[in-house]
This record gives structure tokens, sequence and C-alpha cells, in this order.
């Protein structure tokens, strides 16, 4: 492990900056044509990868640049479930590095939101996190089968998080039961609403309090924070949104006496909704961050997290609404197999 290793610039980021500026323009094109959506935008999935080792801290989730209206206050309720199997090793002059991840994860999270005045809500997210073997390993292995993708070759139904790091054990965890984790807190304070010929825009701060047990590694035993900008743009039945975080962590202890340290870092979305009815919605969407571990030696800690995720968003009614959809890893090494979502909210008015 090399502390003063340097760091990498974010190209995926640099990529999905420039792929944002071009559609940009293009979607600038059409909504001079169409104004703004006739039928109202759903919004990206308010999800987060689940790979074990980066639990701990905070990922802000994807939202739209569109504040609450004053007094308005909304409850979502989202499951997550993923299944991994990671395995990663390094021999170096100062020993072994390994990390070795397999099991899967169940993160329940109940989002709640409220429109301060105009053009700024607050919302805060209480999550709870299980882990163990779980039951889709057979599953996994038939879908890479299937799709012709590299075999896990996985040993069915078994659990492990294990971070070793010049030979030192700096991670060892057991299954673990239902327990609450580090619980995120945002501002949102919208500065454009789109209009014909224009785009929404929104600044956004946040911070992770320390709620979750470092002990059980789903909490880092201290106050994270991040700052960015949401951005939402509409062409026919189309929304375009792009997020961009800058993120900042407390580096937990276990972690500083094992000589590893965490740098400040980029988080990025990017999606794409179309609405085929007014109440139903396909939506893709493509979430990014880089590793905030300064470590050159095992690929786990230097990759950057990358997902696709896919899925509809519905509305039933005119105050209950949902979604449903999976997740597949683009990297790797540093995201799940598969993350299956789950979410069904509700506007409680005013």
């Amino acid at each position: 492990m090399k502390n003063g290793a340097s760091i990498r610039p974010p190209i995926f980021y640099q990529g999905l900056i420039t792929l944002g500026v071009l559609i940009s323009g293009i979607v600038g094109v059409a909504a001079e044509e169409t104004g703004p959506p006739a039928k109202a935008p759903f919004g990206p999935y308010p999800r987060r990868n689940l790979h074990p080792l980066f639990l701990p801290f905070y990922q802000p989730t994807a939202d739209r640049a569109q504040a609450l209206k004053p007094g308005s206050f909304t409850l979502f309720t989202l499951g997550q479930y993923a299944s991994l199997q990671r395995a990663d090793q390094h021999f170096g002059a100062s020993g072994e590095d390994l990390g070795l991840f397999d099991g899967e994860f169940l993160r329940w999270s109940i989002f709640l939101r409220y429109g301060i005045w105009e053009g700024l809500d607050l919302s805060v997210e209480i999550p709870f996190h299980a882990s163990g073997p779980g039951f889709l390993d057979r599953l996994v292995e038939g879908i890479h089968d299937l799709t012709g993708s590299v075999r896990d070759d996985r040993q069915a139904f078994r659990f492990d998080e294990t971070l070793r790091v010049d030979g030192r054990e700096v991670l060892r965890e057991n299954s673990t039961g239902f327990a609450i984790a580090d619980v995120p807190l945002q501002v949102k304070c919208q500065l454009l609403e789109e209009s014909r010929g224009g785009f929404g825009l929104a600044l956004r701060g946040g911070l992770e309090l320390p709620a979750g047990s470092e002990a059980r590694w789903i909490g880092n035993g201290g106050v994270d924070g991040a700052a960015g900008l949401l951005l939402e743009r509409s062409f026919w039945d189309f929304t375009l949104y792009l997020n961009f975080d800058y993120r900042f962590f407390t580096t937990p202890a276990r972690l500083e006496v094992n000589g590893l340290s965490l740098r400040p870092v980029p988080n990025g979305v990017a999606a794409l909704e179309w609405r085929v009815f007014p109440q139903v919605a396909f939506l893709v969407q493509v979430d990014g961050s880089q590793s905030p571990f300064i470590d050159d030696d095992l690929k786990t800690l230097r990759h950057p997290q990358v997902e696709i995720a896919g899925g509809i968003r519905f509305r039933a009614g005119e105050r209950l609404s949902g979604m449903l959809g999976f997740a597949e890893d683009l990297v790797f090494v540093t995201s799940p197999d598969v993350t299956f979502f789950l979410g069904v909210g509700m506007d409680l008015g005013e």
C-alpha cells in the first residue's frame, strides 16, 4: 500500500460531463420546439451502490432539480437487494493485499422530504442494513451462463467480508442482522425552473450523520459531507437528469491504524426517462463514483464504482407512486453482480 500514491484523474467523470454537455445541446434544440414537458417527470432512481466495502461512506442519491412546493411533504420507502462475489489479491514487498467480499446485502430506506419555502426543500433518509449468505448465487450463475459473462464459480450461500492490506487484517465481518446505518440529511436549493428552451438547475448539500455501527461496518464513526449540482432538461416525452457532487469523508479509526486514508472524490449520475404514458415511464441510469481510498495495489481500492440501472417508474392516482428495476455492474470488482430494487411513495400534501 502506498500512502503517497498519485491520484488518477477521474476519466469516467470527464466522459460523463462531456456526454452530458453533448446531450444537453441536442436536448436544447428539441426543448426550443417543445417547451416544458406535458407529462410530469418522475425523477431518477434514489439508489446507491451496495458493495459492502463502500457502505460506510456517504453516497448522495440521484435527485431532480425541481424542489417541493412550500409546505408539501412526501414519504418514500425503497428496498434494495444485492448479490456479489468479489476476490482481489496482490502480493507486494510489504505482504499480501486481499479483498474478498461474498454475500447478499439488503438496504431498506425511508425517505422523508419537506418543502421549506419556495425553491428550498429538506430530505432525510433513514436506512437499515442486513447481510448474509443469501439465496441468489445459482440465479446469478445462470444469468452469467445465459449471457456469456465470465463465470464466478461461486461458493453458494457463503458470506465473507475481508480486507487485508500489507499483510494486516483491516476488515473481517460476519453475517449481520438488521441494523440502522448512517443517516443522510440533504438540502436542495432550486436556482432555475425548467421553462421553454431552458433547464432546471439546483444546488444541493448534504451530511451523513453517524448512526450506524463502525464495528459492523455500516457506519464510519464520523460525519461525511457532499455538495453539488442537479440539472434536468425535457424534450417531447423524455427528460435528461445529470447530478454532480463532490464528497468528503471522515476516515474510520480501523483504517487509520492500518495506514489507509481517504480523499475527497466526485460522484456522478446520468439518467434518461421516457414517459410512455402519463402514469408510466421507463428509465435508464448510470451511477459512478471514484474510489475514496488512496491505494494503488488492490483493484478494489483504486477502481471507480460504476453501475447501470433500468426499470420503470409509475403513478397510481394523484398521490401514490412507485419504481421497480435492477442494476448491473459496469466495473466488475467494485460493484455487486446484480441489485434489485422496489420502491413505493406517497405525496402527503400540504
